[in-house]
């Protein structure tokens, strides 16, 4: 995930938890221990299922800002 920091600059960081409902679909939330701003999400492919067993593809969006 990138973060855009008080000063504008950018940085990477890992999550330290993928929240799951465990219900069958490839919804998630990803933890940071952080208050910066999120400006990229990325998350790879195969480790959530939708309700047809479908696993997830690798997935990266910008995040707009309001």
């Amino acid at each position: 995930m990138t973060l855009q920091q008080p000063d504008d600059s950018l940085s990477e960081v890992v999550l330290f938890a993928l929240g799951d409902l465990d219900d069958g679909d490839n919804n998630h939330e990803r933890c940071l221990d952080t208050a910066d701003t999120p400006v990229f999400v990325s998350f790879p492919a195969g480790y959530l299922s939708d309700l047809n067993n479908d696993v997830n593809p690798a997935t990266t969006i910008q995040i707009e800002q309001y």
